[in-house]
Order: structure tokens, then C-alpha cells, then sequence
């Protein structure tokens, strides 16, 4: 039996697929459609001070490479984990085509009180794959900097101007789509 999908549905994949392009060079060649339903509730781990993945990139060549980015502003976004998922929670970054950039401009800092953070945990309706997840560096409550391997892929929403990190792990099932190169995200 065939899914049928609207029109805003395809619209929102081809957006995702161009979006692709920009951001890695080439075309994608899987739509992975999810289903990622918010936790009840996260507990937040810490700052995160790297984020690394892997991925293919025109510009690298051919090869798969680990990207790592070093968040350096002040306002480092948060890790946060419900029901066996991580999240990335607040701001101080963008997403280019290089890969994720600090962004002084992006002040999405999270935190509403001392351990309250009122955030939307629901996942847009598309996403735009980066690659492969690998691993957070995060500074925990001790100020001690620990390092966490996550599985799945690392994704970004593909509307709006300010662009957000998603942790697609590799079990989920129907729902959100993500546009991805076939060999990440397995």
C-alpha cells in the first residue's frame, strides 16, 4: 500500500532536498521519514562545548569526514535527554553550508529559572540531514566537561530563519521527514 502525501508535504521535501544541496553540494539520495513524538520531560546534562558528525561534503571531495564544531560564545546551547533521546536546547549558533557556526545574534537561551527551562520539544514537519551523529562534549553541573557517543543522525529544520540542531536516533519509525545521503543516519 502507497502513502499518499499533499502537496504541502511534497513542497516541504523538495524545500528539504534544495536545502540539501546548499548546504552539502550534491543531491540527496534518501528521504527518511520519522516519528519523533516530544518526552513528557528531559533532564538538561549540560553546556555543550563540541559537536562532532560524520558526513560528505562537495567541497571536502568524495570522502566521508568527522566535522566538529566548537561552540565558543557565551551562550552555549544545552544537551538535554527524555526517553532515550538527546536534545539540543537553546542557542548561539547557526547552520551554512560549511556545517554549524557560532552566531552572536542567535540569543535563544532557554533557561526561565534555575533548573526550569520552557522549551517546544516537538520536532518540525521537515528536517534537512547533516550526517551521521557521533558525539557531544558537554560541561555537567560539577563543571566537569564529559563526553557522550550518540547513535543517529544529526539534523537541522529547514524553515525559518533561525535554524536548530535535532537528534534523529536510528530507531525511530514514520512521521517527520528527513532528507539524508543513504550511507549516514543507518
Amino acid at each position: 500500500m502507497q502513502r499518499r502525501r499533499n502537496k504541502g508535504e511534497d513542497s516541504s521535501t523538495r524545500d528539504a532536498a534544495r536545502e540539501y544541496v546548499r548546504t552539502h553540494g550534491y543531491c540527496p539520495t534518501r528521504e527518511s521519514v520519522y516519528d519523533l513524538e516530544p518526552p513528557e520531560d528531559v533532564v538538561v546534562l549540560g553546556r555543550i562545548h563540541w559537536v562532532r558528525y560524520g558526513s560528505r561534503k562537495d567541497f571536502e571531495g568524495d570522502e566521508d569526514f568527522l566535522f566538529e564544531h566548537e561552540f565558543e560564545l557565551d551562550h552555549k546551547p544545552y544537551l538535554a535527554k527524555g526517553e532515550g533521546r538527546h536534545f539540543v536546547l537553546g542557542g548561539g549558533y547557526t547552520v551554512i553550508a560549511h556545517g554549524i557556526v557560532d552566531d552572536p545574534d542567535d540569543r535563544r537561551d532557554v533557561p526561565k529559572g534555575k533548573d526550569v527551562f520552557e522549551v517546544d520539544l516537538s520536532t518540525p514537519s521537515t528536517l534537512t540531514g547533516m550526517g551521521r551523529m557521533h558525539s557531544f562534549d558537554y560541561e555537567n553541573a560539577d563543571g566537569d566537561v564529559v563526553s557522550v557517543r550518540v547513535r543517529g543522525s544529526l539534523a537541522y529544520n529547514t524553515y525559518g530563519r533561525t535554524k536548530t540542531l535535532y537528534v534523529v536516533p536510528s530507531e525511530s519509525r514514520t512521521g517527520q521527514r528527513a532528507i539524508s545521503p543513504s550511507r549516514f543516519g543507518r
